[in-house]
């Protein structure tokens, strides 16, 4: 139990090392007139000169020429995990409102200056409560300080100006709040119904990345203890060579976890969670094979330990396996302590990183190879960790069968 709390200790003391990134478009446009973009910059770099111990966001502020496509092409960053949010100056952003102002635009928006963007697949524990909430109040406070000194500038630019003055009347959010933000959610989590639309449903997406996993380790321990049983009653440990028996033990889980991981993916298409983001038509046949190598990598560990520890003491490396691979998806690794940065190998966030891609199009593609190959490695730790288990099990056999023996020669003298 104390490897999951201090998974989650003093997550939000660390929550400055999820870069957010900064962008002024409303600099760029207008230059040194603007207000909102160069507002927000100095709220950024105020906010990195102190402590990493504060509770406080970390910015990675860029400038708009890396970013030619304008507010899409940061949503892609953001889409694809590349930052874990934006706060951004949209373009002419205070130009739109000194037009208003101007103009008597009653129309104004004042919400449209700046843009809060973030992904709520990628993390949607951490990110929907606690990084969102944080970015909107780093917004919230940018735009009240631009909004006080640019009021101030245009009430001494007009003096007694009848007509600017009437303007203005005519806009009155233009005066009381002059700049705003909107928040916008660039990957949500959703369920997708039948006819094709969606709705907003974190919670019920949210089964395969958290108690479906333990699910899977349940029905792993399960099956390995059956089929151990199963040998043991027929004696079938005694009756093959060791290497029969190693390929019968692969074998039978190996057939076993093959339609376990099409029954918890018809169950996950069931539940109305989207499979096409990433892959097309192909997503349901990616899921399955990526729940079977899942199965091979958690539940072979399980085989192997069946060996090492017996039947006995196996329930006690379950609750270790479920706690030590749990930690990894209720946090991210980069907000926990340095001890836990061997959770990147652990199973459970390999298939969490899969899924959200195969869900929600988290990532490019080409990560997909990497969860999949690290879920692979981990397999073929088990097949060589599973043999030596075995030995050790065949020496232990060995060894009660000698002094069996010694005993009954002791007893018939």
């Amino acid at each position: 139990m104390p490897i999951f709390w201090g998974s989650v200790w003093l997550v939000l003391q660390k929550i400055s090392k999820l870069d957010i990134l900064v962008v002024d478009f409303d600099s760029a446009a207008i230059g040194n007139n603007a207000i909102v973009g160069p507002a927000l910059i100095q709220m950024a770099e105020q906010t990195n000169s102190q402590p990493s111990t504060m509770t406080r966001l970390g910015y990675a502020i860029r400038d708009a020429s890396d970013y030619p496509g304008g507010l899409a092409q940061v949503k892609e960053d953001i889409g694809y995990s590349r930052y874990w949010g934006a706060i951004i100056a949209t373009e002419n952003s205070t130009s739109a409102w000194r037009s208003a102002l101007e103009n008597g635009n009653a129309d104004y928006d004042p919400s449209g200056c700046v843009a809060v963007l973030y992904s709520g697949a990628r993390f949607y524990q951490y990110t929907v409560v606690y990084l969102a909430t944080f970015m909107q109040e780093a917004a919230r406070m940018a735009t009240q300080q631009a909004g006080a000194q640019a009021v101030g500038n245009y009430l001494q630019t007009i003096n007694s100006n009848a007509a600017l003055l009437a303007n203005a009347a005519a806009v009155p959010q233009a005066i009381g709040t002059p700049f705003g933000y909107w928040a916008d959610d660039v990957r949500p989590m959703q369920t997708q119904y039948p006819d094709g639309s969606r709705n907003d449903g974190p919670w019920a997406a949210a089964a395969p990345f958290e108690a479906a996993l333990i699910y899977y380790l349940i029905w792993c321990f399960i099956l390995a203890l059956w089929h151990n049983a199963a040998r043991m009653q027929t004696q079938f440990n005694k009756k093959t060579t060791f290497w029969s028996l190693y390929a019968w033990r692969l074998a039978v889980p190996f057939v076993m976890y093959f339609w376990l991981s099409l029954w918890f993916t018809i169950l996950i298409v069931c539940w109305q969670i989207p499979v096409t983001a990433a892959v097309g038509r192909a997503g349901f046949v990616v899921l399955w094979a990526l729940n079977y190598v899942a199965l091979l990598a958690v539940g072979l560990a399980i085989e192997t330990m069946l060996s090492v520890l017996t039947p006995k003491f196996l329930p006690f490396f379950l609750i270790f396996w479920i706690i030590t691979n749990i930690s990894s998806s209720f946090t991210p690794i980069e907000t926990t302590q340095q001890f836990y940065r061997f959770l990147r190998w652990v199973p459970f966030l390999q298939i969490v990183e899969a899924y959200k891609i195969i869900f929600y199009a988290t990532r490019e593609n080409k990560y997909l190879g990497l969860y999949f190959g690290v879920l692979i490695a981990v397999t073929l730790v088990n097949l060589v960790g599973l043999a030596l288990g075995m030995m050790l099990e065949r020496k232990r056999e060995e060894k009660a069968l000698r002094k069996q023996v010694e005993e009954s020669e002791k007893n018939e003298k």
